[in-house]
């Protein structure tokens, strides 16, 4: 004969051992397997044509025999996104970075092992951004030289500053008493560029450093400007920024950057 009473008894413990495994199983889920990254780098070189500037105040002869010397030159970059082999973008959020000439390496992000194929980035920032206000242990926006002014929150900040001596005479062969100062702010949002660099394949392995370099050749913002006008090397203000020469050294810009050979 069987015992219900018995069989009652044995099947609760059975069941709750079923349940408490449930339960036990749900617990232990671990989520979504971590992403697996590697570390990027942007390592920038400034030169003038093909020869690197060792550093301020260096004279540097461009390829057409213009001699020219940088004393300042700073500027932001944003809006920074890797372009996967697919044609698909990952975006770096929340990343501004102020390009220092003296410093050539800055760290981008960790970001998932694959294969990319360019990289792409704005001289500048969006409106948001340009809204922000510096606090003194903000390292990136608590520089004064890159404000135009104070009064002006939404557009004070200075995207691209650029200063120095060129030769301006129009044969190029000007000695070193013919430089003359030039000293370009560009700012205001209608002079935001974007950067894009061309296909070059490269693949982000797990742990692993990555290192983009980038060559600036700083010459390039000179191209379709008259440098015998003395009117032509000055950008110094929000107004100016209208103006035809901020305009034309802004849509130069671009044409700045390419990648290292």
């Amino acid at each position: 004969m069987i015992n219900f009473q018995a069989v009652k008894i044995s099947i609760i413990p059975l069941v709750f051992a079923v349940l408490l495994g449930i339960a036990s199983s749900c617990t232990n889920d671990k989520g979504p397997a971590p992403v697996i990254t590697g570390s990027l780098y942007f390592h920038f070189h400034s030169n003038i044509d093909q020869t690197e500037v060792p550093g301020y105040d260096t004279i540097v002869v461009s390829n057409q025999g213009r001699k020219i010397s940088i004393s300042m030159c700073q500027f932001y970059i944003s809006d920074i996104s890797l372009v996967r082999s697919d044609g698909s973008l990952y975006q770096v959020e929340n990343k501004v970075i102020l390009k220092i000439f003296q410093n050539e390496l800055y760290f981008m992000c960790d970001i998932p092992v694959g294969s990319y194929k360019s990289v792409q980035f704005n001289v500048g920032f969006d409106s948001i951004t340009a809204l922000k206000n510096p606090i003194s242990a903000d390292t990136v926006f608590t520089y004064p030289e890159m404000w135009f002014d104070n009064s002006l929150p939404s557009q004070k900040y200075i995207y691209f500053y650029f200063g120095g001596k060129i030769d301006t005479t129009s044969s190029a062969d000007g000695n070193l008493k013919q430089m003359v100062n030039f000293n370009y702010r560009i700012g205001t949002f209608p002079n935001v560029q974007q950067v894009k660099l061309p296909e070059e394949s490269f693949l982000v392995s797990n742990k692993q450093l990555q290192y983009i370099h980038i060559t600036i050749n700083y010459m390039k913002l000179f191209e379709g400007i008259d440098l015998t006008k003395l009117g032509n090397l000055s950008v110094q203000n929000i107004s100016d920024n209208s103006g035809a020469v901020a305009k034309s050294i802004a849509k130069n810009i671009p044409a700045m950057f390419h990648y290292e050979f």
